[in-house]
């Protein structure tokens, strides 16, 4: 019988105990960049899209290496699925995720029950007119085929995953570990659910319009999100096209 393949997340030294422990889980669908800023700005180490490219220990493969593997393994059966052992060496120095690829882990990530989570209310048809209107079509293609596997130019299709991902959430999280939430709430629910202090400036309404267009430009992965959107569906060439865009995205940072 032939040994398993060893996968890129066994080589990681174990992170048991974490360096840092998991502490709020933001689980809105995608464009939560909003999220991403004010968790920083309360003191945590939140993860989010842009910090796929990043290398925790010298030599290893960067984070976009390991989220292939675990999508790999969630929608296609490749390999042992990722959980809280898997996720600990990916998230060691993460005290909090927000916005694709982690949303796409909703149940794995709840093997952190003591972690806080913030569901972000938003309007279905301004979601879906913000996903068409800034070309993050990407953001459409991740979640709808991760959570669905349904055509991702489908908008009834995502209208569906949409509505059956925040029931999910409600249905998997006690009440009283969940804060349900809106943009115009600003700052004091989350400080009160998190036991923070209100800081003293406004809140970073980031993705409003076409600025989260211009965001994403700064923090440089608009190009990687259009290549992902394109391949994301053919695993063959998904690794490929996942490093190339990661390459991309250090090129256009430099």
């Amino acid at each position: 019988m032939a040994a398993p393949e060893t996968r890129d997340i066994d080589r990681l030294p174990s992170a048991s105990p974490r360096p840092k422990d998991m502490q709020v889980l933001c689980l809105r669908l995608s464009r939560t960049a909003t999220m991403y800023f004010a968790l920083e700005r309360l003191g945590y180490k939140a993860y989010h899209f842009k910090e796929i490219g990043q290398r925790d220990i010298p030599g290893e493969p960067p984070h976009v290496k390991f989220w292939h593997e675990a999508f790999v393994a969630k929608m296609y059966g490749r390999g042992k699925t990722y959980g809280k052992e898997e996720f600990n060496k990916l998230l060691r120095n993460y005290s909090a995720v927000t916005d694709a690829p982690s949303v796409c882990f909703s149940n794995e990530l709840k093997a952190y029950p003591d972690a806080k989570v913030i569901l972000s209310n938003q309007d279905v048809d301004k979601w879906l007119a913000s996903m068409e209107s800034n070309d993050h079509k990407w953001f459409r293609a991740l979640t709808a085929i991760v959570t669905t596997h349904d055509d991702w130019t489908d908008r009834e299709a995502l209208r569906k995953t949409f509505h059956e991902h925040y029931a999910h959430i409600r249905e998997i999280v006690p009440r009283e570990n969940i804060l349900e939430w809106a943009p115009q709430d600003g700052y004091e629910p989350i400080c009160k659910f998190l036991g923070k202090p209100v800081p003293g400036e406004p809140f970073p309404h980031i993705n409003k319009g076409d600025s989260v267009a211009e965001i994403h430009k700064n923090i440089g992965y608009i190009g990687t999100a259009k290549l992902l959107g394109q391949y994301l569906r053919k695993p063959v060439l998904y690794s490929a096209v996942v490093l190339g865009a990661w390459w991309y995205t250090k090129r256009m940072l430099k």
